[in-house]
This record gives structure tokens, C-alpha cells and sequence, in this order.
């Protein structure tokens, strides 16, 4: 995978037509929830790029020619099996990634999305948030923690088992994880670039094909992360601090009980507070509660 060349893509779009912002939109469950969040993202005024996890593409047959007749709607005919923790994440994201580099080649802004994400404002006032911002900088969380650094330069064998969130997978990883202390670590990024953060993110176009000129030969820099822990966490990180950008934070809110790795579901009244806050997204939120936030204005 090389970097992008120039494209005369589109999909059928009028220069003017052309939506200023992306989103790509990763999804694998409540197709309904779905629909209606790309509908919603439509009428606030981006294009969307679906990437379908390939365990659950039967969920979503019908997806594609739900919006077969709109050019601003492109659902990716080959997508990726992805598994919790393992690099196959990050590959569902390139070629989410890629294809709006292809298709929306003029855009300015692109934005990753889950299914259960919700923007909290129109894309013209995102855009206008985004352009406060230095020119260098980005809404990406990357925090610099050398401390991490065992799921980077250490050998994380079990990263792809579709059961790695189970507790006797944990425990395996744990103990061949434990194995490799006594041995040096790969040598594939030093301790001073090791990058940390949320996997949702928006970032400008220009600093998207500064990451990619950066990495080069994209397949051969992807190498570097096959045994990492939880790439999805790391991967665009270090590509944007290798690029010379600027982390500004996600700009999402999310919430974590205490000793739970998975963000719970935030209700009305926290949504309402994140935009009274300045952020720009909310994840994660249920499609009632979404449905509320916009039929009562409150993203207006």
C-alpha cells in the first residue's frame, strides 16, 4: 500500500458537491442505528466512508443498496475480520482511510467514527472548531508514555485470536508477554516515539497525506506494528508525531466506570453537557438517546 496519488475520484460529484468532510464510519452491529447515523451524518453535511467488519457483513446486506443512488455514500465492497486488540483494527481503518482519499480526494476534513458515535454539532461548525487550531495540529489524542512500550517492542503472539478478550486468552498473553522479559526488545519505533491515545479521531486532509507521505511504503511501515498490543491505540499516533503534527486532544466525550475497559453508554443530559463543554462528538450513545439529542435541537 503506497502512499496516495492524486485521484480524479468523487463518485460522481460535482466539484462543487463535493462534501468538505468525511467520516469514516466503522461498524459491525445495529444496522438500524446505522442507517439512521449515516442519514443523520448526510443531512449535517459529510460524505461517509463504511467499513463493515466481515464477521457481520449478512447483518448489513441490505446497506449498500440503501444508498446505492447517493455519491456521497460509499460502503467498501472487501473489508476486514476485525478482533479485539489485534492489527486488524488499523487495516479496517486504512482502507477506510484510503478509500476516502480515492473517492473525496478534495475533502478537507476526515473524522473516524464508530456506529455508536454521535457528532454533537453540525460539519460546518466542526470545521469551524477545527480551524481554530493551529495549522499543524489535529483533534487526535496522543499522549507520549514510554511506559507502554511492552505492546510495541515486546512480541504479542495471541494479538488476532477471536477470543482474546476472554479471561484464559488474557492469562496466556500475560505469561508469553512475561517470557520475554529477559530478552531485548524489538527494535521497531524507540522509546521517545511511542504514541498513545483514543482510536477515534479528526484530523485535517493535509496532515492525513503528511502521515502517509511520511510512512512511505505503508504496507512495510504496517510490519512494524504486526505484534502489537492494541494497535488501534498507537498506530495513527506515532504516524502523526513522525509527520510533525500537533495532538490536540480527541475532542469526544467518553466515559469509563472504574476497572472497566469498555466506555459505558452516556445518557442525554451527559451529551448536552459535552457540547456545553466543547466537544465535538460523543461515544458511546444508543439510538434513542441520539434520536433525542437532534429532535430537540440540541445540536443546532
Amino acid at each position: 500500500m503506497q502512499s496516495p496519488a492524486p485521484s480524479s475520484g468523487s463518485g460522481g460529484l460535482s466539484a462543487l458537491q463535493v462534501p468538505a468532510h468525511v467520516v469514516v464510519l466503522m461498524v459491525f452491529q445495529k444496522p438500524d442505528q446505522v442507517v439512521w447515523l449515516i442519514e443523520l451524518l448526510l443531512r449535517l453535511g459529510a460524505a461517509v466512508v463504511v467499513h463493515v467488519d466481515a464477521k457481520h457483513v449478512a447483518r448489513f446486506a441490505g446497506l449498500p443498496q440503501r444508498f446505492a443512488h447517493d455519491p456521497r455514500v460509499h460502503v467498501l465492497d472487501c473489508s476486514v475480520r476485525v478482533n479485539w486488540g489485534g492489527f486488524s483494527q488499523v487495516r479496517a481503518t486504512l482502507l477506510g482511510v484510503q478509500a476516502a482519499l480515492d473517492r473525496f480526494p478534495s475533502f478537507r476534513y476526515l473524522h473516524l467514527m464508530s456506529g455508536e458515535c454521535l457528532p454533537l454539532m453540525d460539519f460546518g461548525s466542526i470545521g469551524a472548531r477545527i480551524d481554530t487550531l493551529p495549522e499543524d495540529a489535529d483533534f487526535i489524542e496522543s499522549e507520549h508514555k514510554p511506559g507502554y512500550a511492552w505492546r510495541i517492542n515486546r512480541y504479542n503472539i495471541l494479538g488476532e485470536h477471536p477470543r482474546n478478550r476472554a479471561h484464559w486468552h488474557n492469562l496466556a498473553f500475560k505469561k508469553l508477554r512475561d517470557l520475554q522479559k529477559p530478552l531485548p526488545p524489538r527494535r521497531n519505533f524507540g522509546l521517545d516515539e511511542i504514541r498513545i491515545g483514543s482510536q477515534w479521531w479528526s484530523m485535517r486532509a493535509d496532515s492525513v497525506r503528511a502521515m502517509w507521505e511520511q510512512a512511505g511504503d505503508m504496507e512495510m511501515f504496517c510490519r512494524r506494528f504486526r505484534w502489537t498490543r492494541c494497535s488501534d491505540e498507537h498506530f495513527f499516533q506515532i504516524l502523526h508525531y513522525r509527520a510533525g503534527r500537533v495532538p490536540a486532544g480527541s475532542a469526544r466525550r467518553v466515559r469509563f466506570p472504574p476497572g472497566v475497559a469498555s466506555p459505558a453508554y452516556l445518557g442525554l443530559d451527559e451529551i448536552r453537557q459535552a457540547k456545553a463543554e466543547g466537544c465535538l462528538f460523543a461515544r458511546k450513545v444508543e439510538t434513542d438517546v441520539a434520536r433525542d439529542y437532534w429532535q430537540e435541537g440540541a445540536g443546532a
